[in-house]
């Protein structure tokens, strides 16, 4: 329908008709013989190819840091990977980031995250990706002993 639309265009501009527009004639007029596909669907809208899911996994929150939290257990994040959740809890909760990430944004040694229960150290540690219905846990290692 385009090319056609081109075509005619062309045709105004320059006052006569190409042969490729004459062969595009021609076929035209034979599909009015038979039925012809009804184009009556929507046009293809272009914002549906740039738009990207953003995922809603959960973290959950370990007792010793929900006082940073709101006392929340739980809180849903906007991110494709764990360091995307991460860093979404902490721009929500600012107070957090001293607890799990040093002062050159590496995450502490000693604060270990599960992603579905399985550790993301042997997965792809921060780089790991999250879905829809996913379940972070941060679990912060206790030391200690006799001593």
């Amino acid at each position: 329908m385009l090319a056609s639309r081109l075509m005619s265009l062309a045709t105004r501009v320059n006052g006569k008709k190409s042969q490729s527009q004459e062969k595009s004639k021609s076929k035209a007029s034979d599909r009015s013989v038979r039925p012809t596909h009804s184009h009556t669907h929507a046009p293809m809208n272009p914002l549906l190819h740039l738009w990207h899911h953003v995922y809603m996994p959960k973290i959950q929150i370990p007792t010793p840091l929900r006082q940073y939290t709101g006392k929340q257990s739980a809180v849903e994040v906007k991110a494709g990977t764990i360091g995307g959740a991460l860093s979404d809890l902490v721009a929500r909760h600012p107070d957090l980031r001293r607890h799990l990430y040093t002062d050159d944004g590496k995450l502490r040694a000693f604060v270990n995250v599960y992603l579905n229960e399985e550790d993301v150290r042997y997965l792809q540690k921060e780089a790991t990706a999250v879905k829809d219905g996913d379940s972070i846990s941060i679990v912060p290692s206790i030391a200690g002993g006799l001593g």
